[in-house]
């Protein structure tokens, strides 16, 4: 059908970018160069994103068409609506918090696991939890919705990062 076509072709031009980036990364402006990694690591790390995020909008773009020509009168509202709302932000807050040391984040993340529980807990309050089609899961917050479940899947992997990280030393005193 037309719509998965235009599926297959904008994955194929996302990987033909995708290359093309990797092909000519020699001669990114030292400027860009300093912006976007610094190692090898963060550079594999920095493109995988990119490139997952170029497939995500063209399977979202493709799969969204009809319904949103139908209910919004746009074909391309649900690929202007993320990358709005959802990849600019997100590519925003990658920027800052690439910017913080990670040993910053290892001294508070007990503090951001505990806070993560007590928004968990706030779903089940009636003032600040959301409740839609029987299930509280959402939280409202300064007239900010979340899901207070994905802050805590953050403040997971860092507080067991920050936990794993200092097995080491515990290892060595204990020895």
């Amino acid at each position: 059908t037309q719509v998965t076509m235009r599926f297959w072709m904008i994955s194929a031009i996302g990987a033909i970018i995708g290359i093309i980036i990797f092909l000519v990364d020699s001669k990114i402006p030292p400027l860009f160069h300093k912006i976007l990694y610094t190692s090898n690591m963060t550079k594999l790390l920095t493109w995988n994103i990119i490139i997952l995020v170029i497939v995500g909008l063209a399977v979202l773009s493709s799969a969204g068409i009809i319904d949103a020509q139908k209910k919004f009168g746009s074909s391309y509202y649900y690929l202007n609506h993320q990358l709005l709302y959802g990849v600019l932000p997100g590519l925003a807050l990658m920027y800052i918090f690439s910017k913080i040391d990670y040993r910053k984040w290892k001294k508070f993340s007990l503090l951001l696991l505990f806070g993560a529980l007590i928004l968990m807990i706030m779903v089940l309050i009636p003032k600040f939890g959301i409740s839609l089609r029987g299930a509280s899961r959402w939280l409202e917050l300064a007239g900010v919705s979340f899901q207070p479940s994905e802050a805590l899947k953050l403040s997971l992997v860092i507080y067991l990062a920050a936990w794993f990280g200092g097995r080491d030393a515990r290892i060595k005193t204990a020895l």
